[in-house]
């Protein structure tokens, strides 16, 4: 799957491709790091992937912590040392 954003095209690896973007994946929302409580804007579907590694840390999944890690680090780099590193 791919998503157009900021006229950068986004390659949506399995599993991530059925996290649910909702009816427009590319509207912004606020992400929040639970642990420092820094914040940042993220498209929903970026917003979704977050929302799946955070999931994926409490149920100790870690290959698809670590996808999602690595695949945001490459992806929006700046929010990943916001709200993951």
């Amino acid at each position: 799957m791919n998503i157009i954003y900021n006229n950068k095209t986004y390659l949506i690896p399995p599993p991530f491709d059925t996290c649910f973007f909702g009816d427009d994946p590319i509207r912004k929302m606020n992400a929040v790091n639970p642990y420092t409580q820094e914040r940042c804007t993220l498209p929903t579907f970026a917003f979704a992937i977050y929302e799946a590694i955070l999931s994926a840390n409490m149920t100790h999944d870690d290959d698809l912590r670590d996808a999602g890690i690595d695949w945001f680090e490459k992806n929006f780099n700046t929010e990943y040392l916001a709200l993951l590193d």
